[in-house]
């Protein structure tokens, strides 16, 4: 017999249970033999037989401790809800609660909130804090990340990284703010302060995060089950990519590069960024890129996977009286501004899509999946007042994206 051991299992591989087909990393085998079968396993992508439950943020217009206190800001649902038909209609109740959601925190525990990551060994539910125009923040202020435990239906602060390391911005919505208006600074911040996408390690002991502020990639260690981190579970990253696309025609101007979207895949973290234009106003500069690093040898930076422009033809945000409103993307904005369309029982429907790479999931086939949301509905709300001092109310209808990209020769492509 010979002793036989295998080793330098790829990351996110651990070994699976021993079976007839499948030995442990040691193993005694009888030579001469062809093959022998080492069971492995990828925690990550472990799912239950049942439909899990999908978890998803709600944003609440308020200071997040007035009347707003005990609106919902993060809730969950099964896999298997949805609606009952296919009807649209502006008024009356809708068939879309069955089965009903389940409250996982209120306005007075996280205020507005995007990141979501999930730690399946604590049953945890992490939240970070997110600027959003209309709605406040909660106890972290700009830099505060959250956690429900979904055995107790708790949810508190975890951590405030302004505090720790790592801070977030200043808040801009003023005390006792008219928040149907809003004052003019939250409409800049919008996407420069607090913190973009968050993804749960794949070992399950770590998140990360985008601070859309110093527009590093942060890693917070908080191990299993979590526990309040200090400065000295806190990494920073720069994500040193340089496009050459930002801007088109000219150099490059990487104030108008914005990193937001997220994902973790087979060991490597990857990083969604988008070129804004914002300072040029030209769309033809508005450009997406995702990125990766290996986090167990950083020394070695940042690779370019992909980057595509977003000049790409649309269709309609809204389509009032048969008459389209171009959903083509455009430069993000500092200051309100809004294309008016229409109006509806004293209001104006109003749009002005501007692109951030928000997202990046893999499927089971290794197929890339880019989220693209609209800024401008983060700018905006329902039935809101400008902050130039007018009158007439705005519903903000926002534009986002979903794209898919797979590998061809080793090299990531757009469908």
């Amino acid at each position: 017999q010979v002793r036989l051991e295998f080793s330098d299992l790829p990351p996110g591989f651990v070994t699976g249970p021993a079976g007839d087909g499948s030995n442990t990393t040691v193993s005694f085998v009888t030579s001469p033999r062809c093959s022998v079968n080492l069971g492995v396993n990828v925690p990550a992508q472990f799912c239950q037989v049942q439909p899990p439950d999908i978890a998803t943020t709600q944003f609440i217009v308020g200071g997040q401790s007035g009347v707003e206190v005990m609106s919902n800001t993060v809730l969950s649902f099964p896999y298997s809800a949805g609606m009952q038909r296919a009807a649209v209609q502006f008024y009356g109740p809708l068939p879309y609660d069955d089965p009903a959601y389940t409250t996982l925190a209120k306005t007075y525990q996280t205020g507005s909130v995007y990141g979501l990551a999930y730690q399946r060994e604590s049953n945890t539910l992490f939240a970070s804090a997110y600027m959003k125009r209309h709605a406040g923040f909660g106890p972290g202020d700009t830099g505060g990340i959250y956690q429900i435990n979904r055995d107790t239906g708790q949810a508190s602060l975890l951590a405030n990284l302004n505090v720790i390391g790592g801070y977030a911005g200043s808040n801009p919505h003023p005390i006792g703010t008219n928040w149907q208006r809003e004052n003019a600074a939250s409409w800049d911040a919008v996407g420069k302060t607090a913190f973009g996408d968050m993804d749960i390690s794949e070992d399950g002991k770590s998140l990360w995060l985008i601070n859309l502020r110093d527009k590093r990639l942060y890693n917070v260690y908080v191990g299993i089950p979590p526990q309040q981190p200090t400065a000295a579970n806190v990494t920073r990253y720069a994500v040193d990519v340089a496009p050459p696309q930002c801007n088109t025609g000219g150099p490059p101007n990487y104030d108008n590069l914005r990193h937001f979207g997220l994902g973790v895949h087979d060991g490597r973290i990857y990083v969604g960024s988008t070129c804004t234009a914002q300072t040029t106003g030209d769309p033809n500069d508005l450009y997406a890129y995702v990125s990766s690093f290996d986090p167990a040898h950083p020394e070695n930076g940042f690779t370019l996977e992909l980057g595509f422009p977003l000049n790409y033809p649309r269709g309609c945000v809204f389509n009032f009286q048969n008459n389209c409103s171009d959903a083509e993307w455009g430069p993000w904005t500092t200051s309100f501004s809004v294309n008016p369309h229409g109006s509806a029982i004293g209001y104006l429907a109003a749009y002005d899509p501007q692109p951030v790479l928000s997202n990046i999931e893999f499927d089971g086939a290794g197929h890339m999946f880019l989220g693209i949301r609209d800024r401008f509905g983060d700018l905006m709300g329902y039935y809101t007042q400008p902050p130039n001092g007018g009158q007439v109310r705005l519903n903000g209808d926002a534009a986002g994206d979903i794209l898919v990209a797979c590998q061809v020769n080793g090299t990531w492509t757009l469908e």
